[in-house]
């Protein structure tokens, strides 16, 4: 396989750019788990709206600008803050496995 105009089009550009930020900058597992479903995801969605062929990447800039808004930190911060140190004791009841009867 070679480098090709079509290989690196703009729509690859912005898939990769979106898993990385979404993953989490600066985070190499959050871009490796979050890069499966992602693009999975975003295939379906552009093989089942084909009538509307830009839809994904609109789909792609409203994902990316909530997750700047809401997680800067993509992913990974999410993870850390809730399901890797849960600090909500609702959470931290569930997770723990020892449910008082």
């Amino acid at each position: 396989m070679s480098t090709t105009p079509e290989l690196l089009h703009t729509t690859k550009t912005v898939e990769v750019l979106a898993v990385a930020y979404i993953g989490g900058r600066g985070s190499l597992w959050g871009g490796a788990f979050i890069a499966f479903p992602f693009i999975i995801a975003m295939e379906l969605i552009r093989s089942s709206l084909s009538e509307l062929p830009g839809l994904n990447l609109i789909i792609y800039g409203l994902l990316l600008m909530l997750v700047m808004i809401y997680y800067p930190g993509g992913f990974a911060e999410f993870f850390n803050t809730y399901l890797a140190k849960p600090k909500n004791m609702v959470l931290r009841y569930f997770l723990s496995g020892s449910r008082r009867s």
